[in-house]
């Protein structure tokens, strides 16, 4: 597996346990914050759980928990 050009490896992980062709989610690192970038490919709204505090990158609410509307996205950040 490759590093990017910014020394991050790319991490895929699912949406849900069965988000299928539904959704997904890539993480990235840069500097000191970690981003987060939930898709929603499918029709209805999907929820996951973060497990740790990230805030939305565009209106820094804190969230647990992230919902994403059908075919949209979310990012979120994190300080490291």
């Amino acid at each position: 597996m490759e590093v990017d050009e910014y020394g991050a490896l790319p991490e895929r992980v699912p949406l849900t346990d069965d988000a299928g062709e539904f959704g997904g989610a890539l993480e990235r690192r840069r500097g000191g914050s970690r981003f987060l970038l939930l898709l929603n490919f499918g029709e209805e709204q999907q929820s996951v759980a973060l497990g740790e505090e990230w805030s939305d990158a565009f209106t820094g609410e804190v969230l647990t928990a992230a919902e994403v509307a059908p075919i949209d996205m979310r990012l979120l950040r994190r300080e490291m």
